[in-house]
């Protein structure tokens, strides 16, 4: 986004919430869950591939969510939802999730939620706690980001060199969301060893002993699959392990798994029929919207992003649904 639309962007929603607007617009939502979704949180300059949210924009958002909101567990506002039947609630609901499962979760946004009462979900991408793996979107920023040697053509047909970062990311992407879990990991290794990137250490994971301090402290955890898997590019079969797996996983470390949130938010038909059969109830794609009662599809539950870079009016405006 340029700097004059961001300006624009920025008055115009910030007059919107001044002129209370957005208090107007989650009267509407007294019969549905907005569920927002986060994915790291700490100050940009550790880690700058990661577009994080910084602790002080998350308190306020936090903050204004605790104000405005009954800030409820997932599972427990779609329970309500389903109870509704026509009727109000007496303040519209928002959930907190958060994607990956990186270790800034249990630094800065525990103690967030602890300090206000406020519960949330988490799901983790379970080979990253295992194993330190970066989920593999992260680790192509990153290498992207370090390399000291773009002059890579392996395992794509494009030089790296000759073309932007832009490109590059896309082309990555492309090639490497296509491949199995394993396929992928071992490309990823060789393109590392090619690319011979030099940076900051790459962002560690939540262990599974945080899970479980969280878990006993109001934080719920779900499935992002194994690998990050975009899932509506695999194999049935690849979608079925990435999907059972991750669910055993997360049941042997820390109890019962319902929840799915799909990697990127891809899904299809066919991955809804795969997540119900490896055991979901529920599981949430990256669609924009809410749920309302009787409209909750429960495998392809929308969500609202909250990007890492803008004020808290537009925060505001975005999660009670103002669109200018």
């Amino acid at each position: 986004m340029s700097s004059l639309r961001r300006i624009v962007k920025n008055v115009a929603y910030g007059l919107a919430d001044a002129l209370n607007v957005t208090g107007l617009c989650r009267k509407t939502r007294k019969d549905a869950l907005t569920i927002v979704t986060y994915h790291s949180f700490g100050p940009a300059e550790e880690y700058p591939y990661l577009h994080r949210l910084a602790p002080g924009k998350l308190s306020a958002q936090l903050d204004h969510l605790g104000r405005h909101y009954d800030v409820v567990p997932l599972q427990e506002g779609l329970m309500r939802l389903e109870r509704l039947q026509g009727a109000a609630l007496d303040r519209p609901m928002v959930a907190i999730t958060v994607d990956d499962g990186f270790a800034d979760n249990y630094d800065y946004l525990f103690p967030a939620l602890r300090t206000r009462g406020l519960p949330a979900s988490i799901f983790v991408a379970t080979d990253f706690l295992d194993t330190d793996r970066l989920p593999w979107p992260t680790r192509i920023d990153y290498l992207l980001r370090y390399a000291r040697n773009r002059n890579v053509r392996a395992p794509i047909a494009v030089n790296l060199e000759t073309v932007n970062a832009g490109v590059a990311r896309r082309v990555l992407y492309r090639h490497f969301s296509r491949l199995s879990g394993f396929e992928r990991q071992e490309a990823l290794e060789a393109l590392e060893t090619a690319m011979a990137p030099q940076g900051p250490t790459q962002a560690p994971p939540l262990s599974w002993a945080q899970v479980r301090e969280m878990q006993a402290s109001g934080v719920s955890f779900g499935s992002h699959t194994r690998f990050h898997g975009w899932l509506d590019l695999l194999s049935p079969e690849e979608v079925g392990a990435e999907l059972s797996y991750s669910r055993e996983r997360i049941e042997a470390e820390a109890g019962e798994c319902p929840m799915l949130a799909y990697p990127n938010g891809n899904w299809s038909a066919d991955v809804v029929r795969a997540a119900a059969k490896a055991g979901y109830t529920y599981a949430l794609t990256q669609d924009h919207g809410v749920s309302r009662a009787g409209g909750a599809p429960p495998l392809a539950l929308p969500r609202i992003q909250v990007p890492h870079d803008e004020t808290l009016s537009v925060f505001a405006c975005r999660v009670a649904g103002v669109a200018l």
